[in-house]
């Protein structure tokens, strides 16, 4: 897959904002094991009509984020987009929103997404430290004492 060119994805003067991290990346796009999804940035993202800050295209494997996000909200988008990739991945449905009623229990979601997040980052590995940390320090909750 082709790297996202700089000039492209630097549109923040923040060095630390999640787009400039990824742009720093030998390999920012996203592996899922059974294909590969290519981030990109957009603006105006529409999905059935409705304004979005991120989609995930199945079709294209193609991850379409708002270009003008704050660091934190972009970090937020990414995640949600991956996990939408994720859900499709272990079996729950990804491509339409007619799948909205799965006959699942909480535990086995979790169980599902818990696999999925695994697989998601030792694929990714250095994607994955960029957006779960910043600035050496992890995004979640505190230490526990």
């Amino acid at each position: 897959m082709n790297k996202p060119k700089k000039e492209d994805w630097e549109i923040n003067t923040n060095p630390d904002h999640i787009y400039n991290k990824i742009c720093e990346l030998n390999n920012p796009n996203i592996s899922m094991g059974y294909r590969d999804f290519v981030l990109q940035l957009h603006s105006n993202i529409k999905y059935n009509n409705d304004d979005c800050i991120g989609l995930t295209h199945f079709d294209t494997c193609e991850i379409w984020l708002d270009i003008s996000l704050n660091d934190g909200t972009a970090r937020e988008t990414i995640i949600h987009e991956i996990l939408h990739a994720i859900t499709e991945l272990v079996g729950l449905g990804g491509t339409s929103d007619d799948e909205a009623n799965l006959n699942i229990t909480n535990e086995e979601l979790v169980n599902k997404m818990t696999k999925g997040l695994m697989l998601f980052c030792a694929l990714n590995p250095e994607l994955a430290k960029t957006i779960f940390f910043k600035e050496d320090k992890k995004i979640g909750r505190p230490k526990q004492k």
